[in-house]
């Protein structure tokens, strides 16, 4: 089809008859999640009722993302994970950690973690933020944004030998974000495309709360900058979270945060830039050569708000590499770096060669 508007030069038209823009079933529930939450998703200060019951099913989906077997197992790591000294030249010489990767997960893990959890009841709390304010203009692109509390210290014992300090964080969620959910939720027949746009913003504000709070652990736990993830070029675990449970990290086409684009999903690190040493956040090499982003469908956006898809999630066993939260990655295209990349680091650790791209830089897995 001719007229494409997304990259990959697809139309809304393809992307909505292949179920990126609006659920194939034609009965598009409402988010149904029965767990309680976890007590770290539900300390908020100078939070209204209403925002907060607009919030209730993000706060529901953050809280089983968080608690799923794959996310205990990478919280494990934060906490407790073997961590070794390493250094790289940049504008200077730089030392930070090496995070080895996420123990399997077993029942000692799963108590040892909530051990940990309990440590850290008064070490984070949530808030609203204004993004168009001077205050955090960093965070006017984020559903959340970690803000680590220099003048407020704490300590992490966790069932460890000896007492661990860090720093408590406030986790600020973008005020806008909230305001059009409240908006959207309070419709009383909403149409499909309302129900379909309320599954993405809770979906996409899940995965940030969970990516905020990755950081506040660390800050909690460690008086340490982030440690690299797995071999990772960039010192993100918020990043790193979501690629371990996602098969890549969570955005946004473009961007958009009022739900009205679909989302995409891309294996981490990007092909892109990222470092910002003024908030610790350095890459050790360059970025590799491209990145393919594959569009997340609304039935697995849809899925993750039901029930019965958690229900599945816990009866997989204790397993750490259970793949049922991995985005399938399908239809999707490709976006190259056009500065230097590290090209020997592309061809060994990177798959995204393994599907070509064609004369619009589409990328099919079918």
């Amino acid at each position: 089809m001719s007229g494409g508007k997304f990259p990959g030069n697809y139309t809304l038209r393809e992307l909505t008859e292949n179920g990126f823009i609006t659920s194939l079933n034609t009965r598009n529930p409402r988010a149904n999640l029965s767990a309680n939450p976890h007590q770290l998703f539900t300390k908020w200060v100078r939070f209204p009722h209403s925002d907060y019951q607009a919030m209730r099913m993000v706060i529901h989906l953050a809280s089983a993302l968080f608690m799923s077997p794959a996310s205990i197992s990478f919280i494990h790591a934060i906490m407790y994970g073997q961590r070794k000294r390493t250094n790289f030249s940049g504008d200077s010489k730089v030392y930070l950690e090496e995070l080895y990767k996420a123990v399997p997960l077993n029942e000692t893990v799963r108590e040892e973690v909530e051990l940990g959890l309990a440590d850290l009841m008064d070490a984070i709390h949530w808030e609203a933020y204004d993004p168009t304010g001077p205050e955090y203009a960093e965070g006017e692109h984020s559903g959340a944004l970690t803000v680590k509390l220099d003048d407020k210290k704490v300590s992490f014992r966790g069932g460890l030998p000896v007492t661990l300090f860090g720093f408590a964080s406030k986790i600020l969620v973008n005020a806008e974000i909230i305001e059009t959910l409240r908006k959207l939720v309070e419709i009383q027949d909403p149409s499909p495309a309302d129900l379909n746009r309320i599954l993405r913003l809770q979906f996409n504000l899940a995965v940030s709360m969970v990516h905020g709070m990755c950081h506040a652990i660390n800050n909690a736990t460690h008086k340490t900058a982030e440690p690299f993830y797995r071999g990772q070029s960039i010192n993100e675990l918020g990043r790193a979270w979501e690629n371990h449970v996602f098969g890549g990290h969570v955005e946004p086409y473009n961007g958009v945060l009022d739900g009205n684009a679909p989302l995409c999903v891309c294996k981490w690190p990007p092909q892109i830039g990222m470092a910002n040493p003024s908030s610790g956040l350095y890459m050790r090499r360059r970025p590799k050569g491209s990145s393919t982003y594959y569009y997340v469908s609304m039935d697995f956006i849809a899925n993750t708000q039901l029930q019965r898809k958690w229900d599945q999630v816990r009866s997989d066993g204790l397993e750490d590499n259970t793949n049922l939260l991995h985005i399938p990655k399908q239809v999707g295209y490709r976006e190259y770096n056009q500065g230097q990349v590290d090209a020997q680091w592309d061809k060994s650790q990177s798959s995204e060669g393994n599907y070509e791209a064609d004369a619009d830089d589409r990328v099919l897995r079918y």
